[in-house]
């Protein structure tokens, strides 16, 4: 009993040991692949990988995973961003207005837009024997949307249609404004590497990953002023016409009119037939060239007739 004893404390110190000679070497080889990784010369892309890995841990601190070339696809805290960042909403507008005279409700809409600070981007006008029209575009600060949307419908004295629109795009826009500051900060690491490098292929390496970062940079950077600009200044589609009271005119049923109306429609088909022969002009061309060939052709075979002599009777054949 004693011997038995004395073998089991032996026994499991024998385990232990065994145990971390096993994870001693596992990590000893898992240490030199590493090492081996990161002084691998096969491409200096992998060196700049290597550095956008080593500013993804600053993102995964804060809470936002990463792509393969660092970039925060999920930006840390970002409902706090959206939180703390200003609401960004675009307004617009689509109105139809019919005011009592044309030219008077123009210009009453154009001096309102001008008070309210906007400017009128785009105006066209229709005029008919029913209507005259005007369909613009109105740039206006956000400010001043309700304000100027209230005074545009006072002018009015129908309104045929009224749609307002607000769409929010506070997410968006610090979506793409995180991506954008991740992707600067991938930038400067790629310019640290670009100042370290020593050969021509890595150098070309590195300067091919920037450019595919500064387009990336530049297209965030440009949705940005496109929210900014949209944000900053509502659009109102605006539609004004002025109904016109249009009678059609009664045909005249004397007898001079009619010889009028008689005489002008004979005008118009005259004009139409002439329309119609230079419509056709190469058919004609092919029927007069026709009608010349057989012309001539009957004139010569008449003519050769005539040119044949005509031979007496022979006595001989006379009983």
């Amino acid at each position: 009993m004693k011997k038995a004893f004395c073998l089991q404390p032996m026994s499991v110190m024998a385990f232990v040991f065994f145990l971390h000679a096993v994870f001693s070497g596992c990590a000893g080889r898992e240490s030199s692949y590493k090492n081996y990784d990161a002084s691998s010369p096969a491409t200096y892309r992998s060196e700049g990988e290597a550095a956008t890995d080593q500013a993804a841990p600053e993102s995964s601190d804060a809470g936002g995973s990463t792509d393969e070339r660092g970039l925060t696809l999920n930006p840390s805290g970002g409902k706090q961003n959206v939180a703390l960042t200003a609401s960004k909403i675009i307004k617009n507008a689509s109105i139809k207005l019919q005011v009592e005279k044309y030219a008077t409700g123009l210009n009453q809409i154009k001096q309102i837009v001008t008070r309210q600070g906007g400017v009128i981007s785009a105006e066209n006008e229709y005029n008919s024997p029913y209507r005259l029209e005007n369909n613009m575009v109105i740039r206006v600060p956000a400010q001043q949307f309700d304000t100027l949307v209230t005074q545009l419908l006072a002018v009015a004295i129908y309104v045929e249609n009224k749609q307002i629109t607000s769409e929010d795009v506070t997410e968006q826009y610090v979506d793409i404004e995180a991506r954008m500051n991740a992707k600067k900060q991938v930038e400067a690491r790629y310019l640290d590497i670009l100042k370290k490098a020593g050969k021509i292929d890595e150098i070309l390496s590195v300067e091919r990953q920037l450019g595919i970062i500064r387009e990336e940079i530049d297209a965030a950077q440009g949705k940005l002023k496109y929210f900014d600009s949209r944000v900053q200044y509502s659009t109102i589609n605006l539609n004004i016409y002025q109904q016109l009271d249009y009678t059609a005119p009664s045909p005249d049923r004397r007898f001079t009119g009619r010889i009028k109306e008689a005489f002008l429609a004979g005008w118009r088909g005259l004009l139409e037939f002439l329309v119609g022969l230079v419509n056709i002009w190469p058919f004609l061309l092919i029927i007069i060239a026709a009608l010349w060939a057989i012309t001539r052709w009957r004139r010569n075979k008449r003519n050769t007739k005539k040119q044949t002599p005509v031979l007496p009777p022979n006595p001989a054949n006379n009983p």
